[in-house]
C-alpha cells in the first residue's frame, strides 16, 4: 500500500517480533513527506510497535527481531552502518505519558542539544525558539528555572515536544500523545500537531477515531489475527486518505473496528 507524491518512510514486509513471539506481521506502507498519518487500530494490533519501528525504539527491547525493511527519505534505517542514536536525533519520539527529566525546564530543552554539543551561547535562544514553537513559552517565560515535574500534565507534554523540537527533527512520532490529557489539553496539542506538520512529518498512534478525523490527511488501519499458536498478531488491513478510510473503508476489518471505536 503505497501513497502519491514525496515518501518520508518506506516500509517494505515489515514483522516484529519478540523473543520468538511475532506481534506485527508483513506490514508494507509508504507514509507521505510532511502532514500526519495516523495509525488507527484496536489494543493489541501492534500500532506502538510498528511506530517505534520508525526510529529504532524497538532496539532497547531485549529478544527483538525486526524483518523487513525500513527507510526514512531513501536511507536504510537498519543498515549495518546506521547509528540509532543519529536516527532518534532525526526522527524524534513523544510518548503517551510526558517523559520530562527531574530538572528545570530550561535543562529540560537543552538537554538533547547539550547532548550533541551544541553551542552554549546559542542555547537561550534555541530554549527560548523551541517553547515557543510547542505553544508554551508565554506559560513559563519568567520561570524557566521552575522544576518541569510541577508543570501541568498538559504543559508537561508541550515541554517534551520542544525538547524534541530543539534538536530539529525530521519527522515526529507521537504514541497516543493525548491519551492522559483533558479535552482543553488535547485540543492545545492537537493545534500543534497541525502547525508542526506544515513542514514536519507526523506519525500518530491514535485510539482516537475522531482524533485522527481532525488532524490526520492520510491513515492507516491495523488489525489483529489470531495465530495457530492461540496469540495474537497485528496486520495492516489498509492505508488511504483519512477521510476515505474513516467514511468509506475498503476493508470489513476497518469497518467493524469503525463501529466499535468511534465515539
Amino acid at each position: 500500500m503505497t501513497a502519491a507524491g514525496p515518501i518520508a518512510f518506506d516500509l517494505a514486509h515489515v514483522s516484529v517480533s519478540y523473543g520468538g513471539v511475532e506481534v506485527v506481521n508483513d506490514v508494507t506502507m509508504t507514509v507521505p513527506e510532511r502532514g500526519v498519518f495516523a495509525i488507527l487500530g484496536p489494543s493489541g494490533s501492534g500500532k506502538s510497535t510498528l511506530l517505534r519501528t520508525l526510529n529504532r525504539m524497538n532496539d532497547l527491547v531485549a529478544g527483538v527481531r525486526i524483518g523487513g525493511t525500513v527507510s526514512f527519505r531513501g536511507q536504510d534505517l537498519y543498515a549495518p552502518e546506521v547509528e540509532a542514536t543519529a536516527i532518534r536525533q532525526q526522527i524524534g519520539m513523544v510518548f503517551q505519558k510526558p517523559n520530562v527529566f527531574p530538572s528545570s525546564i530550561f535543562d529540560n530543552v537543552a538537554y538533547g542539544p547539550r547532548l550533541h554539543h551544541h553551542r552554549s551561547e546559542a542555547l537561550d535562544d534555541l530554549v527560548r525558539a523551541s517553547l515557543q514553537r510547542a505553544a508554551l513559552w508565554e506559560e513559563v517565560r519568567g520561570d524557566l528555572a521552575k522544576d518541569a515535574r510541577t508543570l501541568s500534565g498538559g504543559q508537561q507534554q508541550r515541554l517534551v515536544l520542544a525538547r524534541c523540537l530543539a534538536l530539529g527533527p525530521q519527522a515526529i512520532l507521537m504514541d497516543e500523545p493525548t491519551s492522559a490529557l483533558d479535552p482543553h489539553a488535547t485540543g492545545h496539542i492537537e493545534e500543534l500537531i497541525t502547525a508542526l506538520a506544515e513542514d514536519c512529518t507526523i506519525v500518530l498512534v491514535t485510539h482516537n477515531v475522531n482524533q485522527a478525523r481532525r488532524v490526520a490527511q492520510t491513515s492507516a488501519v491495523l488489525s489483529t489475527r489470531r495465530t495457530e499458536a492461540g496469540g495474537l498478531v497485528g496486520e495492516l488491513v489498509e492505508v488511504g486518505e483519512t477521510a476515505q478510510v474513516l467514511t468509506a473503508p475498503a476493508d470489513a476489518r476497518t469497518a467493524r473496528f469503525l463501529s466499535e471505536y468511534l465515539d
